[in-house]
């Protein structure tokens, strides 16, 4: 669903141990990025051990929150995010500030399953999506677990 290519730029919010990490990595290889955002400084540091062995020098694991990313406005081509969402105390903050950081015409994927017990709807990450200015693009799963793909809709001037 992510569809990564290479020599994209691609954010990842709440990568934990890294479990998709090295494939987006591969795929955007061999100059693009994945920058890898994670709220716990323990993980932040597991992940970059784990590349560091792996010798992924592409990806670059940063501590900070999804509330407030560290990146100016249209930073990359897209951004996933896997049972993460609901960990998000104020999910709607983080769902405006990955469109800001998403390039004009971006994706954004959000993979969600039960029994993930802050699991988020696939309705309700529309409803809260569409509000921040996402279109919902794409669905593959059932309604206790699927993947969504969102988009930034094109810049009006892109023509």
């Amino acid at each position: 669903m992510l569809e990564p290519q290479p020599g994209e730029r691609i954010l990842e919010l709440g990568p934990g141990t890294g479990y998709y990490t090295g494939t987006i990595a591969e795929a955007v290889a061999p100059i693009g990025e994945v920058h890898a955002v994670d709220v716990q400084r323990p993980m932040v540091a597991d992940l970059r051990a784990r590349l560091r062995d792996r010798d992924h020098d592409i990806v670059v694991p940063i501590h900070g929150d999804g509330r407030a990313l560290p990146y100016p406005a249209d930073s990359f081509d897209a951004a996933y995010l896997v049972l993460v969402l609901g960990e998000i105390p104020d999910q709607e903050r983080a769902l405006a500030e990955l469109e800001r950081v998403l390039k004009p015409g971006g994706r954004l994927v959000v993979g969600e399953s039960l029994p993930d017990p802050h699991f988020v709807t696939r309705e309700t990450l529309q409803e809260r999506a569409e509000r921040q200015g996402f279109r919902f693009d794409d669905e593959i799963g059932t309604r206790g677990s699927y993947v969504a793909r969102l988009a930034v809709p094109p810049s009006m001037d892109a023509g």
